[in-house]
């Protein structure tokens, strides 16, 4: 594909190529198409404005954790968001993520709500799918409109309760027996940070070319028999063994960033005794809670069976070995789950 330059273009063709831009405001197209576009440029003595473009700058990574002051004083009994710390406190089955300035909501491994500010929620309208179809763009708009609603009414009224109880409705699949601490965690790669994807020497693709990535890991969580600090990848099915974002690839992602870089493994362990110290503070976890620093990242598969009976089962956990075996994996530990049990337990290893 061919980048062109962000200056003002007239574009003549008798067929409209199919071009695109890019993240980076570039107009993208295949050789073909572009050889199929006259361009010619604008006089622009016959503009009356002045074309102003703003670059956005990336501001520095700050890590989890709450750092503006815009969260002081709305966690409390009179803050806004008080009544939502509560209910996450009382109802074992939600579960608070702390990110990078603001926070998520979980149910069951969905992402319930998003909180950004006190009077800045998001969650995604795809929950409505049951309610409302997605066949068209009309459809689309009406779970958008909706979706709407309800956070708007949820910001007016507070009524956390209401808006939990109606969430629930529309969301599954929930795991904990570890004690989570984070969820999907994405390994920065910007320049002031140091957790940088290198490939691992072991080829885990044959025949695919080495590619750049940022690395996403499905589960952070404390084994609460020794307190290790655990990255826990989840894979659903036989289909999900193998290629990209197979259990190689997730090997590959664990050993480039944090798995064998002593700084990295570090700095990854302060950020999550960071979300630690937070949670605690909002008595979201007890005050005997840590991370035992001295032991190493542990790394381990959760593997959801597809078969129910048990002769399917083992039929999958002989593939699923022999997929450990092909890229060099047999070193990591595999929790296996009964379909649409999602508990992490040391007894199902």
């Amino acid at each position: 594909m061919t980048g062109m330059s962000p200056d003002i273009f007239q574009v003549k063709t008798g067929t409209r190529p199919q071009c695109f831009h890019g993240a980076d405001g570039q107009l993208w197209c295949y050789n073909h198409q572009l050889n199929a576009i006259k361009i010619e440029p604008i006089n622009k003595t016959f503009m009356k404005r002045e074309l102003r473009i703003k670059k956005k700058s990336l501001s520095s990574y700050l890590g989890r954790g709450l750092h503006s002051d815009k969260w002081d004083n709305v966690f409390g009994k009179d803050g806004k968001l008080g009544g939502l710390i509560e209910m996450v406190k009382k109802d074992d089955e939600l579960v608070l993520q702390i990110r990078e300035d603001y926070f998520n909501v979980y149910y069951k491994g969905g992402n319930m709500l998003k909180v950004s500010s006190e009077n800045s929620f998001q969650f995604d309208y795809n929950y409505y799918k049951c309610e409302i179809d997605l066949d068209t763009q009309e459809q689309r708009n009406k779970r958008i409109d909706k979706r709407r609603s309800v956070l708007e009414s949820l910001k007016k009224t507070r009524d956390y309760k209401t808006f939990i109880a109606e969430m629930k409705k529309l969301m599954d699949e929930y795991w904990t027996d570890y004690t989570i601490i984070d969820l999907e965690f994405q390994v920065s790669t910007r320049k002031d940070c140091i957790y940088h994807y290198e490939p691992s020497s072991i080829p885990r693709h044959p025949g695919v070319d080495v590619y750049e990535k940022s690395p996403r890991f499905d589960i952070i969580a404390v084994r609460n028999i020794d307190h290790r600090l655990c990255v826990i990848e989840l894979k659903n099915g036989l289909d999900a063994l193998t290629g990209k974002s197979g259990i190689g690839d997730h090997a590959d992602s664990f050993e480039g960033s944090i798995g064998k870089n002593p700084l990295a493994e570090f700095a990854f362990t302060k950020e999550m005794k960071k979300l630690v110290s937070d949670k605690k503070h909002l008595e979201l976890l007890s005050d005997d809670f840590y991370i035992d620093e001295k032991l190493p990242i542990e790394f381990i598969y959760a593997y959801a069976f597809k078969s129910e009976d048990e002769n399917g089962k083992e039929a999958e956990r002989k593939s699923f070995i022999r997929e450990q075996e092909k890229v060099c994996c047999m070193n990591y530990k595999v929790i296996y789950l009964n379909k649409g049990d999602f508990t992490l337990s040391d007894s199902n290893y």
